[in-house]
């Protein structure tokens, strides 16, 4: 049977006018014809556009794991809730957005503790460790010059900055490291590492990843020297994108403390003896000025660009680790004991640091309360005047 429609149409008379060669049909083929010179920079603009697009979706403000409640993001870890964190494209890597930075702080925006430092280990930069042994070194933060960072992904404000004096020793060294809690989120997995650096002069610089399987029991002994490469500094900022494969941690045991006493663990190396020759790619030992700014970790196949948290946000993901409670001394505690609650849960019990007092005075101890990674702490002695003051509380890996 001969459908109607398709009867009627095909006994429609066909008009000259749109006939190969005249009317409408000939002036299409002249259009297109005039066209394709441009095809090339037709195709590149779409092209331009599209790179635009992807841009914009990795800086679109997406919630993330490592942000959300700490029995919402269990859960969004756990599948119960995968469709809480998802990418753009639609693409979630184990409760972690792709394009997500594993590294906190890495534009060197939050300082809680100070600006400088010549000691071994937390000292300045929040999330950041300086160790050193042997050899010494002074850290300090340093502040771009207004449009410095304009051609860069994202503006940066400060840059973290190690000046080194080698002593010669085997197992001398001067680091800087950065552990990311939580090494099961991230093993077996690939990655990119992407940074900013220069130094006084042209030098080698080491980086390597290394796991670490927490506290308690009898946990397995940490992996280190994976990925370890040198790269080659000059006077002047580069950035370096390095491809990073994490190995599998089948049958190796965690501590019985928990998977957030565990890390995955970031190293940057200016200076090592002979003993870790095998996690520094040989790197050596020597004296210099090493500039680091703009630090990435993420999981995937490709490198994304750098895109700078808010600093609210960066600050309240810092606290987790270490935080500084504010508050006013009393000095008595006959009518009340007075409470201050941290800002964020902790990632596990803290411990307290010395607390600085503004309007002086002696006494005024505290002590700290912690339930299910919640933490605050109360003054259990009196002060001997009303003084505002600071106490950090300190819960780094």
């Amino acid at each position: 049977m001969i459908d109607p429609i398709t009867e009627q149409v095909e006994e429609l008379p066909v008009s000259p006018s749109r006939t190969a060669g005249g009317g409408f049909a000939g002036r299409a083929d002249t259009f297109l014809s005039a066209l394709e010179p441009m095809r090339e920079q037709i195709m590149g603009v779409v092209g331009g556009l599209n790179r635009v697009v992807g841009e914009i979706n990795q800086m679109i403000a997406i919630p993330s794991v490592n942000y959300l409640p700490a029995a919402t993001r269990e859960e969004v870890l756990d599948g119960e809730l995968g469709d809480v964190v998802v990418t753009p494209a639609g693409l979630a890597i184990a409760g972690l957005v792709r394009g997500d930075n594993l590294l906190l702080n890495g534009n060197f925006d939050v300082w809680q503790r100070a600006t400088s430092q010549t000691s071994n280990g937390y000292g300045s930069d929040d999330r950041w460790s300086n160790p050193s042994s042997g050899s010494t070194k002074t850290h300090t933060r340093q502040a771009f010059a207004l449009g410095d960072t304009n051609s860069w992904d994202a503006p940066a404000r400060y840059f973290s900055r190690t000046v080194v004096t080698s002593v010669a020793g085997a197992s001398n060294l001067v680091s800087k490291i950065q552990n990311i809690e939580d090494v099961t989120r991230t093993a077996g997995r690939t990655g990119w590492l992407t940074f900013r650096a220069k130094a006084d002069a042209s030098r080698s610089m080491s980086v390597e990843f290394s796991q670490w399987f927490g506290s308690g029991g009898s946990p397995s002994a940490a992996v280190t020297g994976i990925a370890a490469q040198k790269v080659q500094l000059t006077t002047a900022w580069q950035k370096f994108s390095l491809p990073v494969s994490l190995p599998s941690i089948a049958g190796k045991t965690l501590g019985t403390d928990g998977a957030h006493t565990s890390s995955l663990c970031l190293a940057f190396w200016f200076d090592a003896g002979t003993t870790y020759d095998a996690r520094t790619a040989s790197l050596g030992q020597q004296s210099g000025t090493f500039d680091i700014a703009q630090v990435k970790f993420e999981l995937g196949e490709v490198a994304t660009p750098f895109v700078c948290r808010s600093l609210e946000d960066e600050l309240r993901a810092c606290q987790r680790y270490y935080e500084i409670v504010h508050g006013v001394t009393f000095t008595s505690l006959a009518t009340g004991i007075p409470s201050f609650p941290c800002r964020v849960p902790k990632r596990a019990s803290p411990s307290i640091g010395t607390p600085s007092f503004g309007s002086g005075g002696t006494g005024g101890a505290f002590t700290v309360l912690a339930y299910d990674h919640t933490a605050g702490v109360y003054q259990s002695a009196p002060h001997s005047v009303i003084s505002a003051f600071k106490l950090p509380l300190d819960s780094e890996l």
